[in-house]
Protein backbone atom coordinates (compact mmCIF):
# COMPACT_ATOMS: atom_id res chain seq x y z
CA UNK A 1 0.00 0.00 0.00
CA UNK A 2 1.51 3.37 -1.36
CA UNK A 3 1.86 6.10 2.32
CA UNK A 4 -0.83 8.20 2.20
CA UNK A 5 -0.02 11.11 4.68
CA UNK A 6 -3.05 11.26 7.27
CA UNK A 7 -3.44 15.07 9.11
CA UNK A 8 -4.82 13.96 13.06
CA UNK A 9 -6.04 16.92 14.27
CA UNK A 10 -6.88 16.64 18.44
CA UNK A 11 -8.04 20.10 19.44
CA UNK A 12 -8.46 20.31 23.88
CA UNK A 13 -9.58 22.76 26.05
CA UNK A 14 -8.65 21.63 29.99
CA UNK A 15 -8.31 18.01 29.24
CA UNK A 16 -5.71 17.15 32.00
CA UNK A 17 -7.41 14.31 32.99
CA UNK A 18 -7.89 12.24 29.71
CA UNK A 19 -5.50 13.65 27.72
CA UNK A 20 -2.65 11.52 27.33
CA UNK A 21 -4.16 8.59 26.82
CA UNK A 22 -5.90 10.06 23.64
CA UNK A 23 -1.95 11.28 22.67
CA UNK A 24 -0.64 7.44 23.65
CA UNK A 25 -2.89 5.98 21.45
CA UNK A 26 -2.29 8.17 18.46
CA UNK A 27 1.36 7.43 19.14
CA UNK A 28 1.47 4.23 18.91
CA UNK A 29 -0.86 3.86 15.51
CA UNK A 30 0.88 1.02 13.38
CA UNK A 31 0.54 3.33 10.61
CA UNK A 32 3.29 5.72 11.01
CA UNK A 33 3.40 8.02 7.99
CA UNK A 34 1.25 10.80 9.67
CA UNK A 35 1.47 14.65 11.04
CA UNK A 36 0.27 15.27 14.57
CA UNK A 37 -1.48 18.53 15.31
CA UNK A 38 -3.08 19.91 18.68
CA UNK A 39 -4.68 22.71 19.47
CA UNK A 40 -4.35 23.83 22.92
CA UNK A 41 -7.39 26.08 23.19
CA UNK A 42 -6.87 28.19 25.77
CA UNK A 43 -6.39 25.50 28.78
CA UNK A 44 -6.11 26.62 31.90
CA UNK A 45 -5.16 23.62 33.88
CA UNK A 46 -2.06 21.29 33.21
CA UNK A 47 -2.94 20.76 29.57
CA UNK A 48 0.33 23.03 28.34
CA UNK A 49 2.80 21.18 30.58
CA UNK A 50 1.36 18.10 29.62
CA UNK A 51 1.55 18.75 25.76
CA UNK A 52 5.10 20.73 26.48
CA UNK A 53 6.92 17.34 27.91
CA UNK A 54 5.53 15.35 24.90
CA UNK A 55 6.47 17.68 22.12
CA UNK A 56 10.03 17.26 24.15
CA UNK A 57 10.08 13.71 23.49
CA UNK A 58 8.03 13.81 20.40
CA UNK A 59 8.89 16.45 18.05
CA UNK A 60 6.84 15.33 15.51
CA UNK A 61 3.79 16.61 17.38
CA UNK A 62 2.84 20.90 16.20
CA UNK A 63 1.40 22.11 19.10
CA UNK A 64 -0.97 25.44 18.64
CA UNK A 65 -1.26 27.10 21.80
CA UNK A 66 -4.21 29.66 21.88
CA UNK A 67 -4.16 32.72 24.82
CA UNK A 68 -7.88 32.82 24.97
CA UNK A 69 -10.60 29.63 24.06
CA UNK A 70 -12.08 30.37 20.79
CA UNK A 71 -13.87 27.39 21.12
CA UNK A 72 -13.77 23.77 19.41
CA UNK A 73 -15.06 24.31 16.10
CA UNK A 74 -12.62 27.16 15.00
CA UNK A 75 -10.41 25.15 16.71
CA UNK A 76 -11.13 22.72 14.58
CA UNK A 77 -10.99 24.53 10.68
CA UNK A 78 -7.72 25.93 11.95
CA UNK A 79 -6.54 23.01 11.77
CA UNK A 80 -8.08 21.89 8.77
CA UNK A 81 -6.13 24.37 7.13
CA UNK A 82 -3.15 23.72 8.69
CA UNK A 83 -3.16 20.06 7.55
CA UNK A 84 -0.80 18.56 4.58
CA UNK A 85 -2.67 15.36 4.52
CA UNK A 86 -4.67 13.49 1.88
CA UNK A 87 -6.71 12.43 4.45
CA UNK A 88 -8.01 13.54 7.99
CA UNK A 89 -8.44 11.75 11.12
CA UNK A 90 -10.12 13.60 14.32
CA UNK A 91 -9.61 12.44 17.98
CA UNK A 92 -11.29 14.23 21.11
CA UNK A 93 -8.43 14.72 24.09
CA UNK A 94 -10.72 11.87 25.97
CA UNK A 95 -10.99 9.60 23.69
CA UNK A 96 -8.84 6.11 22.39
CA UNK A 97 -7.80 4.38 19.68
CA UNK A 98 -6.93 1.04 19.00
CA UNK A 99 -3.86 1.07 17.72
CA UNK A 100 -4.51 -0.36 14.38
CA UNK A 101 -7.51 1.98 13.58
CA UNK A 102 -5.46 3.59 11.03
CA UNK A 103 -3.69 1.26 9.63
CA UNK A 104 -7.54 -0.58 8.59
CA UNK A 105 -9.00 2.75 7.66
CA UNK A 106 -6.60 3.87 5.45
CA UNK A 107 -6.22 0.33 3.73
CA UNK A 108 -9.89 0.67 3.37
CA UNK A 109 -9.89 3.84 1.80
CA UNK A 110 -7.36 3.05 -1.01
CA UNK A 111 -8.94 0.02 -1.94
CA UNK A 112 -12.76 2.04 -2.11
CA UNK A 113 -11.46 5.18 -3.69
CA UNK A 114 -15.46 6.35 -3.96
CA UNK A 115 -15.77 5.97 -0.55
CA UNK A 116 -14.22 9.70 0.99
CA UNK A 117 -16.11 9.83 4.64
CA UNK A 118 -14.96 6.72 7.11
CA UNK A 119 -16.38 6.08 10.59
CA UNK A 120 -15.78 3.04 12.10
CA UNK A 121 -17.78 1.28 15.13
CA UNK A 122 -16.96 2.16 18.60
CA UNK A 123 -16.66 1.03 22.78
CA UNK A 124 -17.91 3.40 25.22
CA UNK A 125 -16.30 3.52 28.27
CA UNK A 126 -16.97 5.82 31.84
CA UNK A 127 -14.12 7.89 33.34
CA UNK A 128 -12.27 4.85 34.44
CA UNK A 129 -12.27 3.42 31.33
CA UNK A 130 -13.90 0.43 32.42
CA UNK A 131 -16.54 -0.48 28.96
CA UNK A 132 -20.18 0.24 29.31
CA UNK A 133 -23.09 -1.68 27.35
CA UNK A 134 -24.48 -0.37 24.71
CA UNK A 135 -27.90 -1.10 22.89
CA UNK A 136 -26.74 1.96 19.43
CA UNK A 137 -28.25 0.35 16.69
CA UNK A 138 -25.45 1.02 13.96
CA UNK A 139 -25.24 1.24 10.01
CA UNK A 140 -22.42 0.56 7.69
CA UNK A 141 -22.83 1.02 4.18
CA UNK A 142 -23.79 4.38 2.51
CA UNK A 143 -26.99 3.43 1.16
CA UNK A 144 -28.44 2.78 4.52
CA UNK A 145 -26.18 5.46 6.52
CA UNK A 146 -27.56 8.31 4.16
CA UNK A 147 -31.32 7.65 5.02
CA UNK A 148 -30.52 6.66 8.61
CA UNK A 149 -28.68 9.98 9.41
CA UNK A 150 -31.60 12.63 9.23
CA UNK A 151 -32.70 10.33 12.23
CA UNK A 152 -29.42 11.31 13.96
CA UNK A 153 -25.69 11.44 14.11
CA UNK A 154 -24.53 7.81 13.03
CA UNK A 155 -20.68 8.60 13.34
CA UNK A 156 -18.75 8.88 16.28
CA UNK A 157 -16.08 12.00 15.75
CA UNK A 158 -13.10 10.38 16.99
CA UNK A 159 -13.34 7.24 14.62
CA UNK A 160 -13.93 9.45 11.52
CA UNK A 161 -11.43 9.73 8.38
CA UNK A 162 -11.97 11.96 5.30
CA UNK A 163 -10.52 12.88 2.06
CA UNK A 164 -9.06 16.35 2.38
CA UNK A 165 -10.56 17.25 -1.21
CA UNK A 166 -13.90 16.93 0.24
CA UNK A 167 -12.70 20.36 1.88
CA UNK A 168 -13.09 21.73 -2.20
CA UNK A 169 -17.35 20.77 -2.44
CA UNK A 170 -18.28 21.22 1.26
CA UNK A 171 -15.83 23.80 2.69
CA UNK A 172 -14.87 23.05 6.59
CA UNK A 173 -17.10 22.63 9.89
CA UNK A 174 -19.57 25.57 10.24
CA UNK A 175 -19.02 27.78 12.97
CA UNK A 176 -22.50 28.70 13.79
CA UNK A 177 -23.29 24.91 14.71
CA UNK A 178 -21.54 24.82 18.39
CA UNK A 179 -21.71 21.71 19.69
CA UNK A 180 -22.97 19.59 17.11
CA UNK A 181 -20.39 20.85 14.00
CA UNK A 182 -19.50 17.18 13.22
CA UNK A 183 -23.33 16.06 12.49
CA UNK A 184 -24.26 18.91 10.46
CA UNK A 185 -20.41 17.98 8.59
CA UNK A 186 -21.23 14.55 7.88
CA UNK A 187 -24.85 15.68 6.52
CA UNK A 188 -23.37 17.97 4.02
CA UNK A 189 -20.48 15.64 2.95
CA UNK A 190 -22.76 12.72 2.55
CA UNK A 191 -25.23 14.90 0.35
CA UNK A 192 -22.26 15.48 -1.89
CA UNK A 193 -19.96 11.73 -1.34
CA UNK A 194 -20.48 8.32 -0.12
CA UNK A 195 -19.35 7.51 3.26
CA UNK A 196 -19.43 3.95 5.51
CA UNK A 197 -18.69 2.68 9.17
CA UNK A 198 -16.70 0.02 9.40
CA UNK A 199 -17.87 -2.73 11.68
CA UNK A 200 -14.90 -3.12 13.95
CA UNK A 201 -15.03 -1.30 16.95
CA UNK A 202 -11.41 0.74 16.84
CA UNK A 203 -12.64 3.79 18.89
CA UNK A 204 -13.12 3.93 22.83
CA UNK A 205 -15.32 6.44 23.43
CA UNK A 206 -15.37 8.02 26.57
CA UNK A 207 -18.40 9.00 28.62
CA UNK A 208 -18.25 11.02 31.76
CA UNK A 209 -19.68 13.82 33.62
CA UNK A 210 -17.35 16.54 32.20
CA UNK A 211 -18.64 16.22 28.86
CA UNK A 212 -21.41 18.84 27.95
CA UNK A 213 -22.81 21.14 30.67
CA UNK A 214 -26.68 22.03 30.85
CA UNK A 215 -26.94 24.92 28.80
CA UNK A 216 -24.77 23.22 25.91
CA UNK A 217 -26.96 20.11 26.56
CA UNK A 218 -30.12 22.57 25.48
CA UNK A 219 -28.09 24.13 23.06
CA UNK A 220 -26.80 21.40 21.02
CA UNK A 221 -30.27 20.18 20.94
CA UNK A 222 -31.50 23.78 19.23
CA UNK A 223 -28.68 23.08 16.21
CA UNK A 224 -29.59 19.03 15.73
CA UNK A 225 -32.40 20.61 14.96
CA UNK A 226 -30.76 23.03 12.37
CA UNK A 227 -28.80 20.20 11.48
CA UNK A 228 -31.47 18.35 10.47
CA UNK A 229 -33.53 20.89 8.58
CA UNK A 230 -30.47 22.50 6.91
CA UNK A 231 -30.46 18.28 5.24
CA UNK A 232 -34.28 17.92 4.32
CA UNK A 233 -34.41 21.65 2.57
CA UNK A 234 -30.81 21.68 1.46
CA UNK A 235 -29.62 18.30 0.98
CA UNK A 236 -32.83 17.14 -0.90
CA UNK A 237 -34.16 14.66 1.80
CA UNK A 238 -37.55 14.19 2.27
CA UNK A 239 -40.20 16.20 4.29
CA UNK A 240 -41.41 13.34 5.40
CA UNK A 241 -37.99 13.56 7.75
CA UNK A 242 -39.67 16.51 9.78
CA UNK A 243 -40.71 13.83 12.02
CA UNK A 244 -37.61 13.21 13.32
CA UNK A 245 -37.38 16.91 14.19
CA UNK A 246 -39.75 16.10 17.36
CA UNK A 247 -37.70 13.88 19.37
CA UNK A 248 -35.39 16.86 19.88
CA UNK A 249 -37.54 19.94 20.53
CA UNK A 250 -39.36 18.02 23.51
CA UNK A 251 -35.51 17.83 25.89
CA UNK A 252 -35.69 21.87 25.13
CA UNK A 253 -39.34 22.06 26.63
CA UNK A 254 -38.28 20.87 30.33
CA UNK A 255 -37.86 23.10 32.84
CA UNK A 256 -33.77 23.35 33.71
CA UNK A 257 -34.47 22.69 37.56
CA UNK A 258 -35.81 19.57 36.69
CA UNK A 259 -32.74 18.23 34.71
CA UNK A 260 -30.70 19.19 37.44
CA UNK A 261 -33.00 17.22 39.93
CA UNK A 262 -32.50 14.08 37.73
CA UNK A 263 -28.54 14.92 37.54
CA UNK A 264 -28.82 15.21 41.32
CA UNK A 265 -30.52 11.64 41.62
CA UNK A 266 -28.68 9.68 39.04
CA UNK A 267 -24.62 11.03 38.97
CA UNK A 268 -23.13 10.25 36.07
CA UNK A 269 -20.06 8.08 35.03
Amino acid sequence: MNKKLVSIILPVFNGEKYLSYAIDSVLKQTYLYFEFIVINDGSTDNTSTILTIYKEKYPRIQVITHNTNIGIVKSLNEGLKLAKGEFIARIDSDDIWLTDKLNKQIEYLVKNPDIYLLGTAKKVIDKNGEILPSKEKQFYKYLVIKKEIIKGNLFCHSSVVFRKEILNEVGYYNEKFLNTEDYEYWIRILSYKKGEIMPEPLVYYRVHGEMVSLRKRKQQFKYVIRSKINGIFKCHYSLFNLIYIVKDIWPLLIPNFLIKLKKMIIKPA
